[in-house]
């Protein structure tokens, strides 16, 4: 799998000896993606491509995206996301710039912020321990 400044390319070898070894395929803001600079990628373990960009998270299920963002979502405060995280319960993590940490739950986004005890609103990363602590990297003010 490649990331591109361009969108997200996916590369897989075609079995066929007559044609290319390769194929090639691009999704950008043509194809569903909110924004072509894609920040962090993750695939969950209910299969789903997870990617953040500077316009939003996008679900991707190798068809279609589902665009998550601050005009659709309540819970979501920012669209520039930084980073993803899955921890063994299954939930998905969210590290926003300006909008702080995200939990994707059973379908239901809810927001951690200065007033849950984040030093700062800017999640740069995710990740977690044997003993399913959460670390999170944030930007200090």
């Amino acid at each position: 799998m490649l990331i591109c400044s361009t969108g997200l390319a996916y590369c897989h070898e075609i079995v066929s000896k007559d044609s290319n070894p390769y194929l090639h395929r691009t999704w950008t803001t043509e194809n569903g993606l909110p924004q072509n600079s894609v920040t962090s990628i993750l695939q969950t373990q209910d299969g789903y491509l997870w990617l953040g960009t500077l316009g939003g998270l996008a679900r991707f299920d190798g068809v279609e995206f589902t665009v998550f963002n601050t005009v659709n979502t309540v819970g979501i405060k920012s669209d520039r996301v930084r980073a993803l995280h899955e921890d063994a319960a299954g939930d998905l993590w969210i590290g926003t710039e300006h909008g702080g940490l995200i939990r994707y739950h059973r379908g239901v986004f809810t927001n951690y912020s200065l007033h849950e005890g984040l030093p700062s609103t800017s999640v740069l990363s995710i990740t977690g321990d044997r003993s399913g602590d959460l670390w999170i990297g944030t930007l200090a003010v």
